[in-house]
């Protein structure tokens, strides 16, 4: 079904730890593999996509803030 959706007007931020190197969820990928390939059907499906790895970023509070206020601006840049 989500594959033959007409696309949207939505905007995505992506942000993923470098280090996020582990499998996850008990796949054979890791967060960081799974982010970057969200990214790359987001963006041949045509979505504006903002992606940005956090150097030596891992799953927690301090490496996910130092972006967090990169995610609002890119999401809120052309609110009025």
């Amino acid at each position: 079904m989500g594959q033959t959706m007409p696309r949207r007007a939505t905007r995505f931020y992506l942000d993923v730890g470098g280090a996020e190197t582990r499998p996850a969820g008990g796949t054979s990928i890791s967060i960081l593999q799974a982010t970057a390939h969200l990214r790359d059907v987001l963006t041949q499906k045509g979505y504006e996509v903002v992606y940005e790895e956090v150097p030596g970023g891992q799953h927690e509070f301090g490496h996910w803030r130092s972006v967090f206020g990169h995610g609002v601006v890119a999401l809120t840049k052309d609110w009025k």
